[in-house]
């Protein structure tokens, strides 16, 4: 299964989790279905480990992280 179908499965139970993407893809289409489906955050592999730690730290707190290397996709 795929982050996707694992994402859309926790939320179709409810489960009392949050998701957050650690992905290869940077497509507009990836990020909105992610996002759509309530993600905590969408990061991308080739952010620095620092990025990565802070987007852990922020989903754990209940916040929402994007790459900011993503930043126009949150704009169209």
């Amino acid at each position: 299964a795929s982050g996707l179908d694992v994402a859309q499965q926790a939320r179709g139970e409810g489960l009392p989790t949050r998701v957050l993407f650690l992905t290869m893809h940077d497509q507009g289409a990836m990020f909105e279905r992610a996002m759509a489906l309530g993600a905590a955050g969408y990061v991308l592999k080739d952010a620095a480990l620092s990025e990565i730690v802070h987007a852990i730290r922020l989903a754990g707190t209940g916040r929402t992280f994007v790459s900011p290397a993503l930043s126009e996709y949150l704009v169209a």
